[in-house]
């Protein structure tokens, strides 16, 4: 194609290059004498097409798909930009489908939780959505704050009540900053350095941040920042 036919053509258009291209294909290309196989193309086509497979009715998908985690801002982190994820969905592991134009979130069961479009590199701007001004920081409720880390294995519901009974005026805090440890690292890996601290009687969830820090690998080569801007979380219980 690049030596028969592109070479010294010109083109009045994209519309005269595919007349142009049609013709080639038909008059030249498919009734030459193939190098290899010492026959015409269409003949070998015409003889191959009654066992060739149909076409899939559906487009192939080729989106990337990753798994990313809702940080403490409501939103997943995606090329340096962050896309607004609904608050209920922070510190959870969400599956992300990117095409050429959209940024798709699914919560874990399949369903839609957010569609954005694509930021180009050097657009301005870091986020993308609705974005919670500050003074309006998103806030897990208590409940969620409590269920979350349970469902990561039977035995975090033991020391949820232990953190209670040696931190009754912050555990709220320290509880919450060891569910976003979720951002990095990997569930199976907290629960490592939570068995660890029970068998220590350590309930400072900054002590558990440090064992993963010097014993586990990150989700991502570099660490997101998870230590809330001040101590509102703190107060709150």
């Amino acid at each position: 194609m690049e030596k028969s036919f592109l070479n010294a053509r010109k083109f009045k258009d994209t519309e005269d290059l595919k007349c142009q291209l049609q013709h080639w294909l038909t008059e030249v290309n498919d009734v030459r004498i193939h190098g290899t196989t010492k026959q015409r193309p269409i003949d070998l086509y015409t003889e191959e097409h009654p066992y060739l497979q149909a076409l899939p009715k559906n487009q192939f998908d080729t989106s990337h798909v990753a798994h990313l985690v809702v940080n403490q801002e409501s939103c997943i982190q995606w090329k340096g930009y962050l896309y607004v994820v609904p608050q209920k969905y922070i510190y959870e592991v969400c599956p992300v489908r990117i095409t050429e134009k959209e940024v798709i979130v699914y919560s874990s069961d399949g369903k839609q939780l957010a569609v954005h479009h694509l930021t180009k590199s050097g657009q301005k701007g870091r986020y993308v959505g609705v974005y919670q001004k500050r003074g309006k920081k998103p806030v897990l409720p208590i409940s969620d704050v409590i269920s979350r880390p349970e469902s990561f294995a039977p035995e975090m519901a033991r020391y949820i009540e232990q953190l209670k009974r040696h931190k009754p005026h912050c555990w709220g805090y320290h509880l919450r900053r060891l569910l976003s440890l979720k951002i990095n690292y990997h569930t199976e890996d907290i629960m490592l350095a939570v068995n660890r601290a029970q068998d220590y009687n350590v309930y400072d969830a900054g002590d558990i941040e440090g064992f993963l820090k010097n014993n586990s690998e990150s989700r991502y080569s570099t660490r997101l920042s998870i230590k809330p801007r001040n101590n509102d979380y703190y107060n709150e219980y």
